[in-house]
């Protein structure tokens, strides 16, 4: 298993919360996966990029986002906040919302 920097670490490491611990260490390596792979970014596609292409068990990656249960909600609150932390007090922040972004059916 790859050993991540401790700066990427200090950024994901709200996101514990979300996940039990086993899985946690699935997302780490999928998320670091995810900013250094070209063009597509699927599961297929992050494994090798972290040097887990001979890897046996690759279903378990797979399975953080088919079956792990997770809050998408409160993944991107944490990432709100995040972003707020970085960006208040330098400029002026402006938000745009589109609802055309989330589809509601019934």
């Amino acid at each position: 298993m790859p050993t991540l920097p401790s700066e990427f670490l200090t950024v994901i490491l709200p996101y514990a919360s979300l996940f039990c611990k086993r899985v946690f260490v699935h997302v780490q390596l999928l998320v670091a996966g995810a900013m250094l792979a070209p063009g597509k970014r699927t599961i297929t596609s992050v494994l090798p990029i972290m040097g887990l292409s001979q890897e046996k068990a690759f279903h378990t990656y797979h399975r953080v986002l088919s079956h792990a249960r997770w809050s998408a909600l409160r993944a991107s609150r944490l990432l709100l906040e995040q972003l707020l932390v970085v960006f208040i007090g330098q400029e002026p922040l402006v938000v745009g919302i589109d609802e055309t972004l989330e589809r509601r059916w019934g």
